[in-house]
């Protein structure tokens, strides 16, 4: 080959060993590759290139020790300290990959190098750590929604308008998890800046506000919606309203003022903040529409198909049963979806034997509308999830969801 007549001329070049290695690997050749990776390291002591191909060769044929050695000789080339992170992980050695993945990921924002950091971040108990990386590793399309909203949910803040708008809507993230993150970035703002916020209006559909600071702006931002005429503010409005119940009274002049509106869509989406309205299914109503008229009627027509055990006749039960079919709880049901794992590796953990070939099966007695059964169903891949409850209409809600 070319690099043979190379090396017949220069046996001493370490670069073109380096690329006999590389042109070797690409045939299927790897302990040859692997020999020519060696004597460019050799010829050149510290030579990253090769010394990486070559722990790269190592870990692929299962010799991890060597692998770890050839990576170190790298020194701080970020693939090299990518590696010894990945094999120190592997061997319990948290501090020893925290301090590799921590170097190569201060050298370059490599999203699987991010992901791997910020996951061990969250496995040491330091949240605050874990956000940065996340969030380059989101931004560049990985599935780590869930991981990045449990970090900000601990940490507090630290992700940029455009993933806290991106994690409010990702539908493997229960946005409300992301609600004290947000509410810290629009808590500094006046309520007209923060009524004109792109993170406003996905902030009321998506979560359930919890500050006393928040709950008293929505009065405040009704009326800026009425006289700004924002439909699509009024809109998100009404759909916060929807999942609280209308526990937020509007007085009699405001609703006077709001019938006095002359956009039929204005009037409407404020009409909506008060009680259950007609809502068409019109932009820039369509998302209220859904969560207020569509899914409820969804939720009415699977409330047949949900299987009876036992009739609840009398009794504290009957009276329990008949609030919750009138009122299911909560109205808002999120799921979070992070990478389902085995419960018998958590039940491992715990000193607790898997039932041998047996599928293991949770009951969730009391299972509402669907937020604990339907998050242990979708926490662990092994298990089949059985909810009961004394209300129908609870459990058409979790159908539905």
């Amino acid at each position: 080959t070319s690099m043979d007549r190379a090396l017949a001329l220069d046996a001493q070049s370490a670069p073109t060993w380096a690329n006999r290695g590389l042109v070797l690997q690409a045939l299927g050749r790897l302990e040859e590759a692997g020999t020519s990776f060696r004597q460019a390291v050799e010829l050149r002591p510290g030579f990253a290139e090769p010394l990486v191909n070559l722990a790269r060769l190592e870990a692929r044929a299962g010799r991890m020790q060597t692998a770890l050695e050839a990576a170190e000789q790298a020194g701080e080339h970020p693939e090299a300290l990518g590696l010894v992170g990945m094999i120190r992980a592997q061997r319990g050695d948290l501090d020893g990959a925290w301090g590799a993945w921590s170097s190569a990921f201060s050298q370059s924002a490599d999203p699987g190098m991010a992901r791997a950091l910020g996951q061990l971040a969250l496995q040491r108990g330091r949240p605050q750590d874990a956000v940065a990386p996340l969030c380059v590793a989101y931004s560049s399309g990985a599935p780590v929604g869930p991981l990045l909203a449990d970090a900000l949910l601990q940490a507090g803040s630290g992700a940029s308008d455009e993933v806290l708008g991106a994690l409010l809507v990702d539908p493997a993230v229960d946005a409300q998890r992301v609600q004290r993150p947000v509410r810290e970035r629009l808590g500094g703002l006046s309520d007209d800046e923060a009524a004109a916020h792109p993170l406003t209006v996905p902030w009321l559909e998506q979560c359930v506000l919890q500050h006393p600071d928040d709950l008293a702006r929505l009065a405040r931002w009704r009326r800026h919606a009425r006289e700004e005429g924002d439909v699509t503010l009024a809109a998100a409005l009404a759909v916060q309203a929807h999942w609280t119940e209308h526990a937020d009274p509007i007085g009699v002049e405001e609703l006077r003022a709001i019938e006095a509106s002359a956009d039929h869509e204005l009037r409407v989406a404020l009409l909506a903040c008060a009680g259950p309205v007609d809502v068409p299914d019109v932009e820039p109503l369509r998302t209220l529409h859904r969560v207020a008229v569509a899914e409820p009627a969804e939720e009415l027509a699977l409330v047949a198909t949900i299987p009876t055990l036992a009739a609840v006749e009398q009794g504290t039960s009957a009276a329990v049963a008949a609030m919750y079919e009138e009122n299911p709880y909560p109205r808002r049901v999120g799921v979070h979806r992070p990478a389902p794992v085995p419960l018998g590796q958590t039940l491992a953990s715990l000193g607790i034997p898997r039932p041998a070939g047996e599928v293991l099966r949770v009951l969730v007695a009391g299972g509402g509308t669907g937020q604990h059964p339907l998050q242990t169903a979708t926490r662990y891949s092994d298990v089949d999830v059985l909810a009961i409850d004394l209300s129908r209409r609870s459990l058409a809600r979790a159908a539905r969801v």
